[in-house]
């Protein structure tokens, strides 16, 4: 809805929130930036990031100034079992 460019308030009441507050702060829960952000497709958003070893596999750990955006688990082509050798 935000990138049809719809407006803060019409998302948050299409969405059954009781107003633009609580879609930003959901945004900033789940998302780690503002809805405004979001909308503007991260512009001058900076973006952090940092890989970090689990028990898993090598992580991929993206956060804003308002906290974790992305995580992902990476495979290396080392690690790749579908690539010829």
């Amino acid at each position: 809805m935000l990138q049809q460019q719809q407006t803060l308030a019409d998302v948050s009441f299409d969405l059954g929130l009781s107003g633009t507050s609580r879609l930003h702060d959901l945004f900033i829960s789940i998302e780690g930036m503002t809805p405004g952000d979001y909308k503007n497709g991260g512009e001058n958003l900076r973006i952090n990031h940092s890989f970090a070893e689990t028990f898993l596999e090598t992580s991929l750990i993206a956060s804003t100034d308002k906290g974790i955006c992305h995580i992902s688990f990476c495979i290396t082509t080392a690690e790749r079992v579908d690539e010829p050798s």
